[in-house]
């Protein structure tokens, strides 16, 4: 639907299976994958998928076979994904076409930092409950903060990570209607 408002228009035909959308740089396409897990049989094509703005066509990512969670990189050569266990966290170079594995582990909610140098992510492995940053040069990968003293439900749609402007930390957790906190943000 235009900014501006106006008549909404389909992107897509509903062949592709949708969810976590996220703009490219540049605002010209979304990119999108199903979650594979929910899947009805076994994955036969790629899961991530490029829908330019202007013209509704759909490009496949060759290799993204049972990944989700794309993010672009804040300069637009990079995607990045999760694999369908969480435990690998790939990044596609758009120019080269190929996948790398940047580290190993259980992640969730990745995110960009603002220079495109490292992918901030939640590590929930068996041993931790960390947030960490992954160099995208050389994977290496820094704990910068235990997640495990912050209280939340057994839902994991209830909590989510993310980053500010300047690149730090925001928490947020759904503890229902129960408890509605009010939040005034001065980002720098």
């Amino acid at each position: 639907m235009p900014a501006e408002s106006g008549t909404p228009h389909e992107l897509t035909s509903g062949d592709h299976n949708q969810g976590d959308p996220t703009w490219t740089p540049k605002g010209d396409s979304i990119v999108f994958a199903g979650i594979p897990w929910l899947e009805y049989g076994a994955a036969t094509g790629p899961n991530i998928h490029i829908v330019d703005l202007k013209t509704s066509q759909i490009s496949d990512v060759p290799g993204s076979e049972s990944l989700f969670s794309p993010r672009c990189s804040p300069n637009g050569r990079y995607l990045a994904a999760l694999s369908a266990d969480s435990t690998k966290l790939m990044l596609y170079d758009l120019a080269k076409k190929n996948w790398t594995q940047l580290t190993e582990s259980r992640f969730g909610f990745e995110n960009w930092s603002h220079d495109g140098g490292y992918l901030y992510a939640e590590d929930y492995s068996d041993k931790t409950d960390d947030f960490v940053r992954v160099s995208v040069a050389n994977g290496k990968e820094e704990r910068l903060l235990s997640l495990k003293e912050i209280p939340r439900g057994f839902d994991p749609w209830e909590f989510w990570v993310g980053l500010a402007p300047d690149d730090s930390l925001l928490l947020m957790r759904d503890r229902s209607t129960q408890e509605i906190y009010s939040l005034d943000v001065l980002f720098p």
